[in-house]
């Protein structure tokens, strides 16, 4: 659920030994939250506003990519329909963003 996806990244209740995650994938259109809410809750938040938020939704509307990028998004890739390109495109995620550009130290 969501509110145990929230309570993971933020490390409350069972998830407080749970590794801070290094980058995170989040959709626009989730079930009892939008992605916005959420992604405005992570860049507002000490711990975690330095890690790199994609998202990654179906939506190609302008008005949602430039509400993401205002809200602190850090990039922003829409989803093809075929499998074989939306892999192609989530198998290059983790090279750019975890081997080639420099993050920030995490927050303790």
């Amino acid at each position: 659920s969501l509110s145990r996806a929230l309570d993971f990244v933020r490390k409350k209740g069972s998830f407080q030994a749970a590794p801070t995650p290094d980058l995170i994938l989040l959709d626009i259109k989730l079930p009892n939250k939008n992605g916005f809410e959420v992604l405005a809750g992570i860049k507002k938040d000490k711990q975690l506003c330095t890690i790199p938020v994609i998202m990654l939704t179906s939506s190609d509307i302008e008005e949602d990519i430039f509400q993401s990028y205002v809200l602190g998004s850090n990039s922003y890739i829409t989803k093809p329909i075929e499998v074989n390109q939306l892999l192609t495109k989530l198998k290059s995620i983790p090279n750019y963003w975890l081997d080639i550009n420099t993050l920030p130290e995490k927050i303790s």
